[in-house]
């Protein structure tokens, strides 16, 4: 009589079972830190290519309807400079992360605020400040200059009035800067962080050394060009 032999099943033990779990977990956890690093830089990168659509938008119509047009910015030092405007429910999603098209000649909004993508902030103050070595630095003005004409916020028939950060353009499709000269430009620039409680932004990992999220740049000629560029 032939006897067979039983055959042996082996299997994972438990502890084989964990330790492929555990690098499952491991791994998986990097992809989605990658991922979300990704997204929010997309993110951004998007909305600096939007600023610099909506730049070119001010520019056009100044050209094509032969009136002085303002891009502007938001900047979150419009609470502490004006009295009279206060954050609320209405506007506090728009201080340091908005920007508009305003009619300077019959004083009406073009294009009404835009809110940047959650996390991402203009930069307010001098980019040396936040480690930002911009090139060509002999003629440049940043942030934009604050633009003396009083405008109605948030909308066209707001009771409050202040002064924002931006950029007009002539009828001829020129930057309107008295007294610099015509080779000059300026930079409007934009990353992932957030505004401190004193109003500065803080740049996302300022904190965390060699972590600081990318800065995106337009930078706006005298002439009215414009061309984006990333800062590390």
């Amino acid at each position: 009589m032939k006897r067979f032999k039983s055959a042996k099943h082996e299997g994972f033990t438990i502890i084989e079972l964990l330790a492929v779990m555990t690098i499952m977990v491991i791994i998986t956890g990097i992809t989605i830190i990658g991922f979300t690093g990704l997204t929010r830089g997309a993110a951004t990168a998007g909305a600096a290519r939007n600023v610099q659509a909506t730049i070119k938008l001010a520019r056009q119509y100044a050209i094509t309807q032969r009136i002085p047009v303002a891009f502007i910015i938001c900047d979150p030092d419009i609470v502490n400079d004006h009295a009279a405007i206060s954050v609320t429910d209405e506007n506090e999603h728009l201080i340091g992360r908005s920007y508009a098209v305003f009619d300077m000649n019959s004083n009406r909004y073009i294009k009404p605020w835009t809110e940047l993508p959650r996390g991402t902030i203009f930069m307010n103050g001098d980019a040396n400040t936040l480690g930002i070595n911009l090139p060509d630095g002999r003629h440049i003005l940043q942030p934009p200059r604050n633009i003396s004409q009083l405008i109605p916020f948030p909308a066209d028939y707001s009771p409050n009035y202040a002064s924002f950060y931006g950029i007009v353009f002539t009828p001829d499709g020129k930057m309107s800067y008295s007294g610099v000269g015509d080779h000059f430009y300026v930079w409007v620039l934009l990353f992932e962080g957030s505004i401190a409680a004193d109003g500065s932004a803080r740049r996302r990992g300022e904190d965390v050394d060699g972590a600081h999220s990318i800065v995106y740049g337009i930078k706006v000629t005298h002439a009215g060009g414009t061309q984006m560029i990333e800062f590390n």
